[in-house]
């Protein structure tokens, strides 16, 4: 199970590159691309040092048809290895990123739960703990 974010702000959500705000929220649906930033999900074990997941295929990492490896094919150790989480965009990480640089201590944002998040909660979110990024589900509804 994944956790879903989502760009809010003074009870409004941010539209896209969150420029302009909608002030009627109950017509969007929360997986509306224009809302929905992404998810994040566990991806599996993971080598921190040789940043791959051990999975044969990062396509795989969260499907039932992968083989995973018990050590890191690439540094034949298990000393860095640990879970890790993807996270799949509904929106361009530049934009998002970018937007989040620009507000780092504003709560732009918040997860499937309500918990509200700074933008420099949410980059450091990302890089510490989702080294895996997704792509294709881009400008697509999803959750």
């Amino acid at each position: 199970m994944g956790t879903n974010f989502y760009w809010r702000y003074s009870g409004q959500f941010y539209i896209a590159t969150p420029e302009e705000d909608v002030d009627v929220c109950e017509f969007l649906n929360e997986d509306d691309p224009r809302i929905h930033i992404g998810k994040r999900s566990f991806a599996g074990k993971y080598c921190w040092e040789c940043m791959r997941t051990l999975c044969e295929s990062e396509s795989l990492i969260h499907s039932c048809d992968g083989e995973w490896c018990e050590i890191c094919p690439d540094c034949m150790s298990k000393k860095n290895v640990d879970g890790a989480c993807s996270f799949s965009w509904a929106q361009l990480p530049s934009k998002v990123i970018e937007f989040c640089q620009e507000h780092p201590y504003e709560e732009i944002m918040e997860d499937e739960c309500g918990r509200p998040l700074t933008g420099e909660e949410f980059v450091d979110m990302l890089f510490k703990y989702c080294p895996i990024w997704i792509y294709s589900f881009i400008s697509q509804e999803f959750s």
